[in-house]
């Protein structure tokens, strides 16, 4: 039986002669390259000089090549794309065989993490110059998106109400065991009572929840205004705060957050992307629109959603931006929101002489 061998380790090979020969004519990092090369630049540009000692900077656009590049093959970490720049192909075309240490692009994600909407806002801009985005059809959907933090690091405010005076009673006997045991030693001022490892990680434990406990109704307060305090179900996590325990299709109840995307039907073209830590899509219609106005100036003719965006604030959405709103309108059956039970839309019943619906609570 013959196989194959493959080339031997030790022979020289000659590769293509032009680097731009390494990939294909159709190769993602060349639309990458061209992408960003037509971005403006040029106020992070202007912050460099050639004056004083030392190699020169690596390209802003250079840099933000590789950031794109590895965000679309899935490589999120400074240390991945540094090292892809000596083992990628398509990594080595773009970075022109550059080779910047891990250091070099954390530093410059750093840097510029606020300006990187901006610039991802232009990739839009292009396609709306190029005639990719039409303006006629929008649709809106959502996923949840895992946090790095464990769902078992979240406690809701029903529940630090109940474990803070626990707490606060648990360490005051501790402080008065102490002190006792501190009573019943001998004179011999080498005896100790020991260290009280328990009471600190207790104190520890009280302050972290305190500390949540007032981000939260920090939070709160900010997201609903007229609802001072927040309800017991209302949670936050120690680890991710800014994250929210959310039901996954796939996996179960996860701590995420809820990211929405809005896409032009006529390429394809995502016009903007939002992230909030909802749990679902009742309330992310409005700010996903209001980011394509941001970012394009502009709105849909038509724009579709699926039933988890039926809601009361979705449905004035739709008809305060004047477009023409394909909303599915949900089951028949109770609803619940922020703890009130609301009718179904097949509890309304229509009334043809004056084109309105009436509410069954009337």
């Amino acid at each position: 039986m013959k196989f194959r061998v493959g080339v031997p380790l030790d022979q020289p090979l000659a590769l293509p002669a032009l680097v731009d020969d390494w990939i294909g004519p159709d190769h993602l990092a060349r639309v990458v390259d061209q992408v960003v090369d037509a971005w403006d630049l040029s106020d992070v540009e202007a912050a460099f000089h050639d004056q004083g000692p030392g190699a020169p900077a690596y390209p802003p656009k250079l840099l933000l090549k590789l950031f794109a590049y590895g965000y679309l093959t899935h490589r999120f970490s400074s240390r991945r794309i540094s090292l892809a720049c000596r083992e990628d192909l398509g990594v080595m075309w773009l970075a022109r065989l550059e080779q910047p240490k891990h250091s070099v692009i954390s530093t410059f994600r750093q840097q510029h993490v606020d300006e990187l909407p901006e610039w991802l806002a232009q990739v839009v801009l292009l396609g709306v110059e190029a005639g990719m985005v039409g303006w006629k059809l929008g649709a809106v959907d959502g996923t949840k998106i895992h946090a790095d933090a464990s769902k078992h690091q979240a406690m809701s405010h029903g529940r630090m109400t109940t474990v803070i005076p626990q707490l606060e009673e648990e360490l005051k006997k501790l402080v008065a065991a102490h002190g006792a045991a501190d009573e019943a030693l001998p004179a011999d001022p080498t005896v100790t009572a020991g260290p009280a490892d328990h009471e600190g990680r207790i104190r520890e434990r009280l302050a972290a929840i305190r500390q949540a406990q007032a981000d939260l109704k920090t939070q709160w307060a900010k997201d609903h205004p007229m609802d001072a305090e927040p309800p017991d179900g209302a949670q936050i996590n120690f680890t991710d705060p800014e994250s929210h325990i959310m039901v996954t299709k796939n996996q179960g109840v996860q701590q995420a957050y809820n990211g929405q995307i809005v896409v032009d039907a006529q390429d394809g073209i995502i016009v903007a992307a939002v992230v909030s830590a909802h749990p679902n899509d009742m309330e992310e219609l409005g700010p996903a629109m209001e980011a394509v106005e941001a970012t394009a100036g502009h709105t849909f003719e038509q724009t579709v959603v699926d039933a988890g965006y039926f809601s009361a604030s979705n449905v004035q959405t739709l008809e305060d931006l004047g477009t023409d709103g394909y909303l599915a309108a949900g089951s028949d059956d109770w609803r619940t929101l922020k703890g009130q039970k609301l009718f179904g839309k097949g509890q309304f019943r229509y009334g043809p002489e004056a084109d309105t619906f009436r509410c069954p609570g009337d």
